[in-house]
């Protein structure tokens, strides 16, 4: 028989409390008392029989018109099913569990079906001296998505099963008082300002804050007059910032808009317009300029001081910096010491101090080398056919000069070393070119004063005979 005491003890219960349940962990609900209505008897025949220990079976629980193919009522209890936003109206329900005369000790144990049963058992049974049963109410969660089976039951030991539905707890619809606003199935939390953009809206959430407004699916963290009026939009805090894309998000800062699909916009005054494009902005206070994407599907940054890239806690110690490129700075700094200017020069890194190994080159030696190196003209595959370079290839280098880190890449200050150092060759070449010159005219001009010396006897000569 229904322990009414049971039915007598919920509805005194507050109207007002929180139940958990598989997939809300605290969702306010209130008790809805019905007559004592059977849903499962499994000794009934086309029931099932008893349940075998160990074994699990499931049961319908909720929207059920008809519970006689599990032993109960040929009719419905009364308690709701799931309305079209495909949310569970009922949360759990208060139940009288009987094992009758069952023909062991054991327990059972009641759980929502879309979880893993716990620990506890829902009722303890011993075998009795006569036919007795053994029973208890409970409340037991149900399962929270329109799947079936809505409870299950475990034994431990075979046995039948009886029970019978006292009550539901149903999700709350209206307002409540401390402040909490369910417009089922959105959720309106902080101030009073804040709420949903129309009355179609659904399934949309505000977590606090003050003046903020979301749409369906959207989502605001708090606080204040920020707007996710996107579909499935998110703002998470800050203030005056706009997610009106599906699916864009602003994750805070101040005066920020995602206008597109799938945008992002975040610091301050950043403004994604175009699909997918993802912006960060900071410094632009003050400028009263908002920095807007290009582009579908880019990324971007802008900073008025700048963009860094730390690779270390110890400041200075590794980094990559692009500067904002005043006049006469470098627009890109790097721990390494290369930079880049801000008229568009590449500056390589070469202090002294950074280096080791130092070994003498042979200028001549060298320039023999690029005398024989392969140069020609070239395009890269990936620029086409019209854009052309000179150069050597990176193999026919690395083979000539041994420099580098690899057969597939020339760095711009060996190759500008390789340069200059066949470049002092050539000047030993024209030092030596030129002392073998000056040496070889001494000699022309010792030949030619020692043939004047030996031709001015013979001009005396014939003119004496003359």
């Amino acid at each position: 028989m229904l322990d009414r005491r049971l039915a007598a003890g919920l509805v005194s219960f507050s109207a007002l409390f929180f139940v958990a349940s598989a997939t809300h962990a605290q969702t306010q609900s209130t008790f809805v008392p019905i007559a004592p209505c059977r849903i499962v008897d499994t000794r009934k025949p086309g029931a099932g029989g008893p349940i075998n220990g160990g074994s699990t079976r499931a049961f319908n629980v909720v929207g059920v018109s008809d519970y006689s193919s599990q032993g109960g009522n040929a009719s419905s209890c009364g308690i709701p099913g799931f309305p079209a936003a495909g949310f569970s109206e009922v949360l759990a329900v208060a139940v009288t569990i009987v094992a009758p005369a069952p023909a062991a000790k054991g327990n059972v144990l009641l759980y929502p079906s879309d979880v893993s049963p716990g620990t506890s058992s829902t009722l303890n049974f011993a075998a009795p001296t006569v036919p007795l049963s053994s029973s208890t109410g409970a409340i037991v969660p149900v399962r929270q998505d329109a799947q079936g089976g809505d409870i299950t039951a475990k034994p431990n030991q075979t046995t039948d099963l009886v029970i019978d539905v006292t009550g539901y707890f149903r999700r709350l619809p209206i307002q409540v008082a401390f402040p909490v606003q369910y417009q089922q199935p959105n959720v309106i939390v902080g101030s009073d300002s804040n709420g949903v953009m129309n009355a179609n809206a659904y399934a949309a959430t505000i977590a606090g804050g003050w003046s903020n407004k979301v749409n369906t699916f959207g989502f605001v963290g708090g606080g204040g007059s920020n707007t996710a009026s996107g579909e499935g939009s998110m703002v998470s805090g800050g203030a005056y910032n706009t997610a009106g894309g599906l699916y864009s998000t602003v994750p805070g800062g101040y005066s920020n808009v995602a206008l597109a699909a799938d945008s992002f916009a975040a610091g301050e005054y950043a403004s994604a317009a175009h699909e997918g494009a993802i912006v960060f902005a900071t410094g632009l206070g003050n400028l009263g300029q908002s920095a807007t994407s290009f582009v579908d599907h880019r990324f971007q940054v802008f900073a008025s001081k700048g963009v860094g890239f730390d690779f270390s806690l110890t400041p200075g110690a590794s980094f990559f910096v692009i500067d904002p490129a005043f006049p006469g700075s470098n627009f890109v700094l790097t721990s390494t010491g290369a930079t880049l200017s801000s008229g568009g020069v590449w500056t390589n890194n070469s202090d002294r101090a950074a280096k080791q190994s130092f070994t003498a080159t042979s200028p001549l030696e060298v320039t023999r080398k690029v005398a024989a190196l392969p140069i020609s003209t070239w395009s890269y595959k990936a620029e086409g056919d019209a854009v052309r370079h000179m150069g050597p290839m990176a193999q026919d280098f690395r083979a000539a000069f041994g420099l580098g880190q690899d057969e597939k890449s020339i760095t711009t200050i060996d190759e500008s070393g390789v340069a200059l150092a066949a470049i002092q060759g050539l000047y030993q070449l024209a030092e030596r070119q030129e002392k073998e010159i000056a040496e070889e005219r001494a000699e022309i001009r010792e030949l030619r004063a020692e043939l004047a010396h030996r031709a001015a006897p013979e001009r005396v000569a014939r003119t004496t005979r003359h």
